[in-house]
């Protein structure tokens, strides 16, 4: 089988479980404010003043001794993790 026929065969992924971003946005590790202020910093558009960098705001997390990488933050803030399943957001 080619690789395009073994894609054109692949079912779709659809969104899960959240990725470790998704769940301390709904979960219960965060306070309120501390969601709100994560979803915040998140939600600042690639190159607007004031965006924080993924590593700075992973490193945040891990500061406050939650297990979270780099990539975690990089692939929820593109959109690009099981929170958005097989429909990811268009950003950098």
């Amino acid at each position: 089988m080619s690789l395009a026929q073994r894609l054109s065969q692949s079912a779709a992924v659809g969104a899960g479980l959240p990725c470790k971003i998704g769940s301390l946005l709904t979960g219960s590790q965060l306070s309120k404010e501390d969601k709100e202020k994560l979803a915040e910093v998140l939600e600042v558009p690639y190159g607007a003043p004031g965006r924080l960098p993924n590593t700075t705001i992973a490193a945040a997390l891990r500061e406050e001794g939650l297990d979270v990488g780099d990539t975690a933050v990089t692939k929820h803030r593109r959109g690009a993790c099981r929170c958005f399943g097989s429909n990811p957001k268009i950003s950098a």
